[in-house]
């Protein structure tokens, strides 16, 4: 009866074993890179591993722990690897025209960047004007109400007009429409209303905050918000992107 009790652990022993090492090749694989740092890394950790397996097969005929202890050792180096030595961590992100220069559009057509940062930060919507302009709505504070760590910013987040005034291809006028939207705006529709002389009177823009579809205007046609207030009420995925969009 012992001596089956003992082969079922190594044969438990073996399988964790197995597994741990396969789930340590899936991180190590997915933050590989050909840097000799993290080369050295993973080297070590599979070492780790199979050392304290081993040591610790030899024990499992008493109270088995070797599957406990190689199964915590898969799971601090898995921790390790994420937290520590993960490349993708310590990359920075690249700047928005060697971003725009990376884009490969199909034969015929060109993209090119037309506004980036600090113009428009975190962007979450956008629509576009009779005249061309880009609306833009802002999402810095996005999940604030689940990151209570996370300190708010108080005049974010906002709607912003970006506008190319001397037709080079990139924004270079940005105007603040509305601001301190909370939670998150994360839908806009812009109507625009005009006269019978032609003349731009103003407009009234829908932007989906859950949980209120809000509504701001323009009364005078200044590119100011005038008044806000909410049109519909209750609807869910607050602060989220499940929320109201479109």
């Amino acid at each position: 009866m012992q001596a089956a009790k003992r082969s079922v652990r190594v044969v438990r022993n073996i399988a964790l074993e197995r597994f741990n090492r396969g789930f340590l090749e899936f991180i190590l694989s997915v933050f590989r890179t050909s840097g000799q740092r993290v080369t050295v890394v993973r080297n070590r950790l599979v070492r780790f591993a199979g050392t304290t397996y081993r040591g610790n097969a030899d024990m499992s005929h008493g109270r088995g722990t070797g599957s406990i202890a190689l199964h915590r050792v898969g799971v601090a180096a898995a921790i390790l690897v994420l937290g520590a030595f993960s490349p993708v961590a310590a990359r920075a992100q690249i700047a928005a025209d060697e971003s725009a220069r990376k884009l490969k559009p199909a034969e015929g057509l060109e993209a090119t960047l037309w506004a980036a940062e600090p113009m428009v930060i975190n962007p979450t919507n956008m629509d576009v004007d009779s005249r061309g302009r880009v609306w833009i709505s802002e999402g810095l504070n996005y999940r604030l109400t689940r990151n209570r760590d996370k300190k708010r910013d108080d005049d974010s987040d906002k709607i912003k007009i970006l506008e190319d005034t001397d037709g080079d291809g990139k924004a270079d006028k940005m105007t603040v429409f509305a601001d301190k939207i909370f939670p998150v705006p994360m839908g806009l529709a812009v109507e625009e209303h005009y006269g019978k002389d032609g003349k731009y009177q103003g407009c009234k823009v829908y932007v989906g905050n859950s949980p209120d579809l809000l509504v701001f205007e323009d009364t005078d046609g200044d590119d100011k918000a005038d008044k806000r207030y909410p049109l519909l009420t209750g609807f869910g995925g607050i602060d989220s992107d499940h929320g109201m969009q479109g």
